[in-house]
């Protein structure tokens, strides 16, 4: 797999909030907040969200996911975040305990939290980074993508 560029790696470690968008059956966006973690050697995030949840239902169904990671500047100049293509899945057994770990080493809170853990596989991320120049953009796909 070829690597992320480091601006986005740095970028996306430097952050802890995705705005994730799954699809209803019918086809609909659905948009939400989660915290995550992110497991650079993969390329994936790590979710933690509960089966009764909307976005997670629509996962089940259709694993195509987007998102975005960004903070919320005041200027135009200093416009920076990561938008991104994946799929996302349910994880188990040792897989589950991997992410899990991680997780909880993050966010110790989530220990108390009896969900599943998602993987969200990123398949393509685009960067803008204004900081570097106005509309300034960094891609990065996954091979095959």
């Amino acid at each position: 797999m070829n690597p992320i560029p480091s601006a986005i790696v740095k970028y996306i470690r430097q952050h802890h909030v995705v705005s994730l968008c799954a699809s209803a059956p019918d086809g609909a966006p659905w948009a939400c907040n989660v915290f995550y973690v992110f497991e650079e050697q993969e390329a994936r995030l790590f979710i933690l969200s509960e089966l009764k949840t909307t976005h997670a239902r629509f996962m089940l169904d259709d694993p195509r996911v987007s998102g975005t990671v960004t903070a919320h500047p005041r200027f135009i100049a200093s416009i920076q975040g990561v938008q991104f293509l994946g799929a996302s899945r349910m994880l188990g057994g040792d897989e589950d305990d991997f992410a899990r770990k991680m997780y909880y080493k993050k966010f110790p809170i989530a220990r108390l939290i009896k969900a599943p853990v998602w993987d969200i596989q990123l398949n393509y991320l685009k960067m803008t980074n204004n900081k570097l120049g106005f509309a300034h953009k960094e891609e990065w796909r996954r091979g095959g993508f």
